[in-house]
């Protein structure tokens, strides 16, 4: 069995999936596949990836037969998940090449974690750095790796409350859950109540 699955769901992404897909099959954890569940798109999305899966036999496609809202296509991807590790990338973002593995290696070392994730940096649409993410000074005092729910709630409302732009706990497209977790919480709201938020409400 495939140690982990990258889930990208798509919609109207030709300008950046080549990018995504390339930073994701470049990782230096290679025991994985990709399944790229699209919706609807009305560009060159699927063109793209489709060149991308004849070379790379790691990747699946499946096509939505109508239009999802973002909570149902992230559900669409948990569901055809089989590997003990799952992840949600998103289709704009470029993955550093070490995130898989890093990622595999603490929910290894860390048996008793549901998920893990990191922070990340700003870029413009040609790859210029713009700024990085970084904790509330409460969260770097605690100075851990693994946070309880308590803690993990205080850095969480600290990204809105402070007004500071560059202020994060977790950067969503970086998530990486055990497949125990899902069976135990369940799926995404599949409503259209968080519109793109969807994903930050169920992590």
């Amino acid at each position: 069995m495939t140690k982990v699955t990258i889930g990208i769901p798509t919609y109207n992404s030709e300008k950046y999936i080549g990018k995504c897909i390339e930073s994701i099959i470049n990782q230096t954890f290679t025991d994985i596949k990709i399944i790229i569940s699209d919706n609807c798109s009305t560009d060159n999305t699927l063109s793209t990836v489709k060149k991308y899966a004849e070379i790379d036999h790691r990747i699946s496609i499946h096509e939505s037969d109508k239009t999802y809202t973002a909570g149902e296509n992230f559900n669409k991807i948990l569901k055809l998940n089989t590997s003990e590790f799952v992840a949600i990338f998103h289709s704009d973002d470029i993955y550093q090449s070490t995130i898989i593995e890093e990622e595999v290696m603490r929910l290894t070392k860390y048996p008793h974690i549901g998920l893990v994730g990191t922070l990340g940096t700003t870029i413009d649409a040609l790859g210029n750095h713009i700024n990085e993410f970084e904790h509330d000074n409460e969260i770097l005092k605690l100075n851990k790796e693994v946070y309880n729910f308590d803690e993990a709630m205080l850095g969480i409302l600290s990204d809105t409350s402070l007004g500071r732009k560059n202020v994060l706990f977790f950067c969503t497209p970086t998530m990486m859950l055990r497949k125990k977790t899902i069976d135990a919480v369940g799926f995404f709201n599949d409503s259209s109540q968080y519109l793109s938020a969807g994903d930050y409400e169920y992590w």
